[in-house]
């Protein structure tokens, strides 16, 4: 899934701690979705920042002055935090996203003809006034980006429902929409953060780490991550090679031990239906493996003892609120060993 979110949403509350974006973040988190900041959103967004702060600032400066010429008793000042480094608001954006891919798809100076055309005839998203240059150079930024690069679910959140929604203010505009079919792209449209989480994110609020620490089957997860084949062999010469004492070619190996911390690592989640999902699992343990080199002075084998960390991801599926299927399958080249 991509999530492009237009500049008025992100206005609404700039630091992002309402109860709608904490949601809308964890949800980003458990599903892996890529979360989209056009270029044009991002630039708008540092400006009306600065202008909401430096507003804020002089008024609250204005309304210290206004206080101290009033009061007969104390004085207040206003202490400046030297110490504290400021940062712009993208910098700011990209940090309290930081555990989610972000992209930034730029706008062309190829738009203008489409845009200036737009506007002299009123198509939407401009308005019958001709105006909404920036609307426009969204939507097509929007649509550029779709074409180039498909996802399964394209999502588009504004409160600008002027200028994209229809008569209801509730679905994309039939103009809109229109264009969208005669490209062949799909795109669902919300005009709150509030709509979209719960057309989504409530619905998997209950898949937490603690729900799954809970409710998986570790025995049995231990029988399978800790097969020898699910890990592949390559991890294990690096292995020997990165932490054993001796300086002879490998010959074998056997894994003496194995368990899992029971304890999920991380998990993306991903519907399949209504009320049906896959749950991509990372998980951690300790294995403890046997190392052979053949004995120059002697016919037999020289073994050493190395435990290390290891991890691997697996595949569970969940139907309403309970975990009803086991993939059992871990895939080698993405499990891997700690050489360190």
């Amino acid at each position: 899934m991509r999530v492009v979110l237009d500049t008025n949403i992100y206005r609404r509350d700039f630091a992002l701690n309402s109860n709608d974006f904490k949601i809308f973040i964890d949800y980003l988190k458990k599903t892996n979705a890529t979360l989209s900041m056009p270029q044009i959103v991002i630039e708008e967004l540092c400006f009306l920042y600065d202008k909401e702060v430096d507003k804020l600032k002089s008024d609250f400066e204005i309304a210290l002055k206004n206080y101290n010429q009033t009061s007969i008793n104390e004085s207040l000042i206003l202490v400046k935090d030297g110490m504290k480094q400021r940062i712009t608001y993208k910098d700011f954006l990209f940090k309290k996203f930081e555990i989610h891919y972000i992209d930034e798809p730029n706008y062309k100076a190829d738009y203008l003809k489409e845009i200036v055309t737009r506007g002299i005839q009123k198509i939407k998203p401009f308005s019958a006034k001709g105006e909404e240059f920036r609307d426009a150079l969204l939507w097509l930024t929007i649509l550029d980006y779709i074409k180039q690069d498909q996802y399964d679910d394209n999502i588009f959140i504004s409160a600008n429902v002027k200028d994209f929604a229809d008569e209801q203010r509730k679905n994309l505009h039939p103009i809109l929409e229109k264009e969208l079919n005669e490209n062949n792209l799909k795109l669902v449209f919300f005009t709150s953060l509030q709509e979209f989480n719960k057309t989504f994110s409530l619905k998997i609020d209950f898949i937490t780490t603690d729900w799954l620490n809970e409710n998986l089957e570790w025995n049995r997860l231990n029988q399978g991550a800790c097969k020898e084949g699910n890990i592949h062999c390559t991890y294990f010469f690096e292995l020997y090679d990165k932490r054993s004492v001796h300086k002879q070619n490998l010959e074998f190996y056997e894994i003496e031990a194995a368990y899992l911390n029971e304890n999920v690592y991380n998990f993306y989640v991903h519907e399949i239906s209504i009320n049906n999902y896959t749950v991509e699992i990372f998980l951690t343990g300790v294995i403890t493996t046997k190392f052979f080199i053949e004995d120059k002075l002697d016919s037999g084998f020289i073994s050493e003892i190395i435990s290390t960390n290891f991890w691997t991801q697996t595949k569970i599926e969940i139907r309403g609120k309970s975990i009803v299927r086991y993939t059992d399958e871990y895939f080698e080249e993405e499990s891997a060993l700690d050489f360190y």
